[in-house]
């Protein structure tokens, strides 16, 4: 990872902070929490390993835009809008 690399995070309802990576051909998401090191240093520990997650990416149309999502613990995460 470069340090001017995009990373897409998002943080939940109940306040826990997730890094995301769609896979928008298969039309999922994994997902990962961020530690207590990464959210208070603003960055991702990049050599440690993690438990991935994996969830489905929706679609949606309102008022004409597409709205891709994933749905994590009850959290409706917006991954794009098109």
């Amino acid at each position: 990872m470069l340090p001017n690399d995009i990373v897409i995070t998002a943080e939940l309802k109940n306040n826990k902070r997730v890094v995301l990576e769609p896979n928008y051909s298969q039309l999922k998401c994994a997902y990962r929490y961020m530690t207590v090191n990464e959210i208070q240093s603003n960055s991702l520990d990049v050599d440690k390993k993690y438990v991935w997650y994996e969830t489905r990416l929706f679609s949606t149309v309102e008022d004409g835009i597409r709205i891709i999502f994933a749905n994590i613990e009850g959290t409706a995460v917006v991954i794009n809008r098109f």
